[in-house]
This record gives C-alpha cells, structure tokens and sequence, in this order.
C-alpha cells in the first residue's frame, strides 16, 4: 500500500486530502491506513505547505491564474488555510499586473467584432474567470479603455447590425415607434450603447430621407 502511495505521487504531488482519500480506497482497515500515512508525512512525501507553494509558483506562473482562481482550488484539494495564505503571499502585485497584461492582449483580437461595450463586458468576465478580483480587474480594464473598438470604428460595425436588423424586420407589422422599440432592444443586446445607437439610427434616417428626395 505504502508502495502504491509512491506511485501515484511520482505521478503528480497529492495534498494530505487526497492521500486520506486514496487509502480509503485501497484499504479496509483504518489502522493500516493510519500508519502508511504516517510513514509517508515523516518521509516528507506529504507536505501541504509545500505543495501549496509549488502549485501557485506554476498556476500563476505558467497558467497565469489568479489569487481567487487558486485559493478556491486549493481549498477544494484540502489545504489548510494558513498554508495557502502563505503560497497567496508570494504572488507580488506587478507580477499580477504583468499576467493581467498578457492574458488581455491575448483575448483582445477576438473581441474587435464587438461593439466597445460588450467587449469590456466579455474581456472583465475572462479575467473574473481566470481568478482575479473583481476590483482589479475592473480598474486594469478601465485603464485600458482605448484598446477597444471605438469611435469611427464601432459606429460603422453599429451602422452594419442596424441594416441586418432592419431586413430581418422587413417584413414584420411593425412601423413606426414599434418598429424603433424593437431595433433598439436588438442593438442593445448586442452590447451597443443607447448613444451610439441612437446616433447610428438618425443617421441612418438622414440617409434614407436624402435618398426619398433624390
């Protein structure tokens, strides 16, 4: 059993957790389970502190994960509090900062289809999602406000929906504030802002009254 332990640890380090759970598995009598545990805390082979420190040094590291991300994960594998505390302690806010920057210029290219807005809204939750509090990433994003779509650019990708709203309305019942209501819902849940729809759809109108004259 002892012997069966050391695999399974070769193959990946287990927190104390995860080897209690394994020798209840393998085992039937709590005695013996009681005295390979032993054995292998006094070997060092379990040691949640330490494996506390070498999964922050690689999830934050390599995987880019943040604070939140990992103290819910090692919490969820049975490391006590005080340990992932001190593991947490290690990550330094410019290192937080560099991995912010790197996992934001990495979703950025995917995002330039979306109105600015939504594509505020998509890049926050990634970063909510890769751990990071909601405080700091709110104020990294803020930040950097100007490295999504906008202006000339996003009035243009507005200008765009509206025209494919409107053919899929076409042929509805509705006219008149109806019609408006509902372009307005559909714009709006693309992400646009009411200003920026509101300007596209009077531009839009100017348009079509020059036309009609014509």
């Amino acid at each position: 059993l002892y012997d069966a332990c050391l695999r399974l640890i070769s193959r990946a380090a287990k927190t104390s957790r995860e080897i209690r759970a394994y020798l209840v598995e393998k085992t039937d009598d709590p005695a013996l389970a009681d005295k390979v545990y032993a054995k292998l805390l006094a070997k060092g082979f379990v040691d949640d502190r330490a494996y506390a420190l070498s999964y922050v040094d690689y999830h934050f590291g390599v995987r880019r994960d943040g604070p939140v991300k990992l103290r819910f994960d090692l919490e969820q594998k049975g490391v006590y509090r005080a340990s992932v505390d001190e593991a947490l302690g290690t990550i330094e806010d410019d290192a937080a900062q560099r991995n912010l920057a790197v996992l934001f210029d990495k979703k950025l290219p995917a995002l330039h289809a979306q109105p600015r807005e939504k594509a505020c809204q998509t890049m926050k939750g990634y970063l909510y999602r890769k751990g990071y509090e909601p405080g700091v990433v709110f104020a990294y994003c803020d930040g950097r406000k100007g490295d999504f779509p906008a202006g000339e650019e996003e009035d243009r990708k507005a200008a765009a929906d509206l025209a494919k709203a409107k053919r899929r309305l076409r042929d509805s019942a509705l006219d008149g504030y109806a019609l408006r209501a509902k372009l307005v819902a559909a714009m709006m849940n693309k992400g646009y802002r009411y200003e920026t729809i509101k300007r596209v759809m009077e531009e839009s109108e100017t348009d079509a009254s020059e036309n009609d004259r014509v």
